[in-house]
């Protein structure tokens, strides 16, 4: 897979598996384009960390605003290098900035627990992207456990699922995981570099910036060890990321979710619980049902698949997972027109009883991104 140094998408590292290292980082060397912005303007951040040849690592920066407000951010490094580029907006707060670097000497980890009882050897994980790329693999677990998920790229936030291999995934299971981004034993090479953001240069040297975060010993700064995201996802909004396709993603659907809430599940079939549920679709008729939305017909899919109105009073409602809803006009019906209705079944571990096996993960900042606007209080 092709690694470029202004947009990743997926990248699984096997070469560097093994490549986390206890010993002294060497130094880090950070240059800007420049140390003055605009509102407009990119700031360029090139950083290298010499002898690092063949080596992984992630570029940490917090970037502190003079007020005390401050910004987390982070980057891959491939071979000790990193580019990134922020784009400062209108919407940023003028003033002096003081970016404090870091390095810690591995990628993305997520450490992992199964608590469901009986003998777990392995896992089925399925990692979701924020740009929708879906990569599966299986993952050990060890005879306490415990099992690690490494050595991964990819933007923003992810949602990982983790499901017992196929003749077992209908049992529930019980995980727990947490994302350690940091050790504090481990000594990193840090910078620290102070900026202005306004509309004209202010006059003279840049005022005394009196920091929160600062470190006596900046050649040798050292993050706390932090732990992100670890909280269970909403089961429904996985299972629609999951396994909708094509027209079916659409940003004007609204989701029936069934997983997440028992109470729904009192109908006796999936065509009653849309007559419940759906509000603004009228549907006629006993035994020969019809359906109409602001006026035109309703087209119905189970599984993405075609199937006549009739077809849904065979599915019992227990057998639902998510139901969704397409106000016309949904482009994945014939000809474009008329609103439609999507029923999907349980499937691939994701069941009522499977309700601790799916987490919400923080990943890296895009290489090329507007500087963050709504600050993170750290």
């Amino acid at each position: 897979m092709k690694f470029t140094t202004r947009h990743y998408r997926l990248l699984l590292l096997f070469v560097f598996a093994g490549t986390t290292s206890l010993a002294q980082p060497a130094e880090l060397d950070i240059k800007l384009n420049k140390l003055f912005f605009k509102a407009g303007d990119s700031i360029q951040i090139n950083a290298t960390q010499s002898r690092q040849k063949g080596t992984t690592a992630t570029l940490f920066l917090m970037a502190e605003h003079e007020d005390g407000v401050a910004w987390e951010m982070r980057w891959p490094m491939i071979n000790g290098a990193c580019e990134a580029t922020l784009l400062v907006p209108d919407s940023l707060p003028k003033g002096q900035y003081r970016f404090h670097f870091s390095i810690l000497q591995n990628l993305f980890t997520l450490y992992g627990k199964v608590k469901t009882p009986g003998k777990i050897s392995n896992l089925n994980s399925t990692l979701l992207t924020a740009a929708g790329d879906v990569y599966e693999t299986e993952t050990v677990v060890n005879s306490d456990g415990g099992f690690t998920y490494k050595n991964v790229l990819f933007e923003k936030d992810a949602t990982i699922l983790f499901t017992l291999p196929e003749e077992k995934n209908s049992e529930p299971l019980n995980i727990e995981i947490s994302t350690i981004l940091d050790s504090v034993v481990m000594p990193r090479a840090g910078k620290v570099l102070d900026i202005f953001i306004g509309e004209t240069e202010p006059e003279g040297s840049l005022k005394k910036f009196t920091s929160k975060y600062e470190n006596n010993n900046d050649s040798a700064q050292v993050l706390e060890a932090v732990t992100v995201y670890s909280k269970p996802m909403n089961r429904g909004e996985m299972f629609n990321k999951k396994y909708s396709t094509g027209l079916f993603k659409d940003m004007n659907e609204r989701m029936i979710n069934l997983l997440d809430n028992p109470n729904l599940n009192n109908g006796n079939s999936a065509l009653q619980l849309v007559r419940n549920q759906a509000v603004g679709i009228q549907i006629t008729g006993g035994l020969n049902p019809s359906a109409r939305w602001r006026g035109d017909r309703v087209s119905f899919y189970i599984n993405e698949m075609r199937m006549r109105i009739e077809d849904l009073d065979m599915i019992p409602v227990a057998d639902v997972a998510i139901i969704k809803l397409y106000p016309p006009p949904f482009f994945g019906n014939t000809g474009g027109s008329g609103g439609a209705v999507a029923v999907y079944t349980k499937r691939g571990g994701l069941s009522d009883d499977n309700f601790k096996n799916a987490f919400k993960v923080k990943g890296y900042t895009p290489l090329l991104s507007e500087f963050p606007v709504d600050p993170d209080r750290l």
